[in-house]
Formats: C-alpha cells, sequence, structure tokens
C-alpha cells in the first residue's frame, strides 16, 4: 500500500470520515466490549497521546475517547497489502512504522504531523502484551516527546488483556475501561529532561491486568468456551517438568506430558486441577518465572551445539522490493545459543545472532527479524507454538553479550 505522506495528509477527509465512523460503528464496539469512558477535550494541541496497548481496537477505543482528532502509529503487518488495509490508510491515514526496522522514519512522520498542529496517538510499548503486563517503552520515547515541542496526555487502557488476550482468538465480552491519566502542557514538557517525560510515562502507562482481577473477579465471556486455547504461545514451560514446548492447549484446560493439569477460568486466573503445582494463578507471574529459568539455562553454558529448544512446520518468507514476500524453507526451526537454524529434507539455512538486530512478533504467533544489511525476515507457524521463547531467548543472549 502508498503510504500516506505527511505531506499531503487530507485532514478534512480524515475528520469527516472519523466523526462518521464514531457515531455509525464506534457505539458497537463501546457495546460489544462493555467499554467504559468518559469523552475527553484536549487543553491544549498540538498534543502527543501515549497509551498502553493490550488490544487490536485499541485506537477505536481512544477515537472514542478524544474529542480531537488523533493521528494513530500503526504496524505495517495491521495495514498491508489487503484491501481492507487501504480502505483504513484512506480513512484514518496513520503513520506507519515497520516492526524490527528502524524506527527514524515513522519519528520524523510523527514529529512533522505534530509541528503541522494535528494530533497523534502512540501506543508506547509499540507490542500488545502477551501477558497483561505492560512491556517495554523504549528510552527514545522520551526523548520523542521533548523534540516535538507538543503537549503529553497519558491515557490507560485496562480489561483490554482478558477481553482480547493475544495469545488466543475471538473477543471476551466483559468490561474494559480507559481513563486520561495526566495532562502535560508544552510548558511542562519544555522544563522536562528526556529521562524525566520517559519515567513518566513509564508510570503512568503501568498496568498489571490481574492487579485489580483478583480481588473484582470479572467474568469475561466467551460463547465458544474454549478459554485456554492457544495459551502455549505465551506459556513456553512447564513449572512441575520445566521443559521447553511440551504444553498444549482444548477448550478451558491446558496441560503438560509430565502430568500437569491447569484450567483457565473466565475470570482470566489459572487453577491448578492437579493440585501438583499451583504456585501461579495469573500469566504475568508464571512469564516472569518461565523468564528466569531460562535465563539459567542460556547461561549455564556457552556450548554453541546444544540445541536449546526446536519447533515443526515453521515457514521462512523473505520480504523484498513493494513488499513482495517470498517463502525461503519450511520445515524445523531450532534455536542455539549463537544461531536459527531452518531445515527441510534437502538444505539448512542459518543466521547468526551476531548478524541480527532483534527478534520482535507481529500478530499471535509470527516471528520476525532483520538482518544487519536491513532485509526483514518472517517466520510463520502452521501449529500452536511460542514465539516469544525465541524474542525472550535472543535478547537474554543480546543482554549477556553487551
Amino acid at each position: 500500500m502508498k503510504k500516506v505522506s505527511e505531506n499531503t495528509r487530507p485532514l478534512k477527509r480524515h475528520l469527516i470520515l472519523m466523526q462518521v465512523l464514531k457515531y455509525l460503528v464506534g457505539w458497537i464496539f463501546v457495546i460489544l466490549f462493555n467499554f467504559k469512558y468518559k469523552r475527553y477535550k484536549l487543553p491544549e494541541t498540538p498534543a502527543i497521546v501515549l497509551a498502553n496497548h493490550n488490544s487490536d481496537y485499541d485506537p477505536i477505543f481512544a477515537g472514542m475517547v478524544f474529542s480531537n482528532h488523533l493521528y494513530f502509529v500503526t504496524s505495517e503487518h495491521l495495514i498491508g497489502q489487503s484491501w481492507l488495509g487501504k480502505l483504513v490508510g484512506y480513512i484514518f491515514g496513520p503513520i506507519v512504522r515497520v516492526k524490527g526496522t528502524t524506527e527514524s522514519r515513522a519519528a520524523k512522520e510523527i514529529l512533522t504531523t505534530l509541528r503541522k498542529g494535528l494530533n497523534v496517538c502512540l501506543f508506547a510499548e509499540g507490542n500488545r502484551s502477551f501477558t497483561g503486563e505492560t512491556g517495554p517503552i523504549s528510552i527514545s520515547t522520551g526523548k520523542l516527546v521533548k523534540r516535538s515541542g507538543a503537549a503529553l496526555v497519558t491515557y490507560k487502557l485496562k480489561g483490554g488483556y482478558f477481553s482480547t488476550p493475544r495469545w488466543a482468538k475471538g473477543i471476551r465480552r466483559g468490561l474494559v475501561k480507559g481513563e486520561v491519566v495526566n495532562f502535560y502542557s508544552k510548558a511542562q514538557v519544555a522544563e522536562m529532561s528526556d529521562k524525566e517525560i520517559y519515567d513518566i510515562i513509564v508510570k503512568d502507562l503501568y498496568v498489571n491486568a490481574y492487579d485489580d482481577q483478583k480481588e473484582k473477579k470479572v467474568r469475561y465471556k466467551s460463547n465458544k468456551k474454549n478459554y485456554a486455547v492457544g495459551i502455549e504461545i505465551a506459556l513456553y514451560t512447564c513449572p512441575q517438568c520445566e521443559k521447553i514446548g511440551t504444553i498444549k492447549s482444548e477448550d478451558n484446560k491446558f496441560f503438560c506430558e509430565c502430568g500437569l493439569d491447569m484450567q483457565y477460568s473466565e475470570d482470566g486466573l489459572i487453577i491448578d486441577t492437579s493440585h501438583n503445582d499451583s504456585r501461579f494463578n495469573s500469566i504475568v507471574d508464571w512469564d516472569r518465572w518461565q523468564v528466569e529459568k531460562l535465563k539459567e539455562k542460556l547461561l549455564e553454558s556457552d556450548d554453541n551445539e546444544e540445541e536449546i529448544f526446536h519447533d515443526t512446520n515453521q515457514t521462512l518468507y523473505i520480504f523484498e522490493a513493494q513488499g513482495r514476500r517470498t517463502m525461503l524453507i519450511s520445515g524445523d526451526l531450532s534455536f542455539y545459543r549463537d544461531r536459527l537454524e531452518f531445515h527441510d529434507d534437502e538444505r539448512a539455512i542459518i543466521f547468526y545472532f551476531n548478524a541480527l538486530d532483534d527478534i520482535e512478533i507481529t500478530g499471535r504467533m509470527t516471528i520476525t527479524f532483520v538482518t544487519k544489511d536491513r532485509v526483514l525476515h518472517e517466520v510463520r507457524s502452521s501449529v500452536l507454538r511460542s514465539p516469544t521463547k525465541y524474542r525472550d531467548s535472543f535478547r537474554i543472549l543480546k543482554n549477556r553479550n553487551t
């Protein structure tokens, strides 16, 4: 899709279409998600609105809250080449960022848009949470706000994680709330350092979805009753046998070959039905534990020939000019301490970590990475498997070497 230029963005069209959609379609999402909010008018413009991110519908929620027009920063995979992506581009004119690549182009367009007196909404984590806890926010976000000369608004969403867990499919109706946390005027932003701005962003946007849920226990219901299906995308290590990649899900339960038997309830809490391991009743706590166990395993040895984990039925693609995607290989994917190896019956393709900038995740399970020569790759899976174990492992090893 042709990128909307910041110099030719048709504001009048976007204003009209956004208002029409708010009144014709917005109420459907309010009812569907039981979205509770108060309308908010920006006291000062231009402003940059920073929000946490737990749902693909977050821009809709933000659009319903703010009476001022907002231009959203979105990922390329949500726009894509489809007719729907082109329609989204025509209606909203989003600022597009490509995950796994340099952010300089998107940052330049954000600044240009703000300096034209227009408002921008950015989901500060840059990626939806797999656990319900606000993810890392780049230190460069504080620098971006400082450079913009705009006012800053911090906006927090709660309940979105349980309505649409990133590892699951479908929508679960419970309760989603949106609230403006703080407004910082241009003058206030001008007086703060990059670090001070960054610190207030992290503080204002932090959410652990389970903090309130353990007490209030709002039920998030789905007609399909398959509440646990896909949870192995987020939970890759069994706490009982400590093996990686052995958890499987079915209906509202998930289990391991070692005898672990767990249930994911309508309120998003984890119940141990085997009574063998009840350490965790939230995905946040389980994930914190599994990351530490993974770190122990990766750092206990320097043996680069030890396979840490692997997955079958993986397909590797390369992105070429004009967004064309070409399949390179389909088969097994293995993770070692220094490389990724793709294998089929005839050949292997190897990527050493010193040639990669990062490993990121788009959508539910797709792994993306960029080589040092700025070539974007994508790994898709035809079976349920965790992409987070690849991302977590790469970052643990990268931090060890810095």
